[in-house]
């Protein structure tokens, strides 16, 4: 356990504030979240919680998408780590819902990749992918 994960745990009433209507599974769900985040900080040699930035940040999600993690999952995460970064005064901006941007970009590719594969040229693609971002 490093230093920014000790300091977390001993102050975890200050950085986390229980709500009534959070369960306590959820709670520990969300203090498991935030240590990974910690952790990962700790692998890039930051032992200040206040030297953590929005590239540290990116960085962790960019890392949990290429470890196979779901967009909703993603999410969650950034949900967990807003909270802590909101009660940590720390200046990074958390946007949960680039989890569903990032979902739907993929499915778009997917769709242009089957589109290119069944010989349709690139112009009615355009049109195609165009029409199919206005119902997503």
């Amino acid at each position: 356990m490093g230093k920014l994960t000790s300091i977390f745990r001993q102050k975890n009433k200050i950085f986390l504030q229980r709500k009534h209507q959070n369960t306590t599974d959820w709670q520990k769900t969300k203090n498991n979240r935030i240590q990974k985040f910690l952790f990962f900080c700790e692998s890039k040699n930051i032992k200040d919680i206040h030297k953590i930035t929005q590239k540290h940040f990116d960085e962790f999600s960019k890392n949990l998408v290429e470890g196979g993690k779901s967009p909703e999952t993603v999410r969650k995460y950034a949900l967990a780590i807003s909270e802590f970064v909101a009660r940590a005064h720390l200046s990074i901006l958390i946007n949960p819902s680039g989890a569903k941007r990032r979902k739907i970009a993929k499915k778009v590719e997917k769709i242009i990749d089957i589109l290119k594969d069944s010989g349709i040229e690139s112009e009615k693609i355009k049109k195609i992918t165009f029409e199919i971002s206005k119902i997503l």
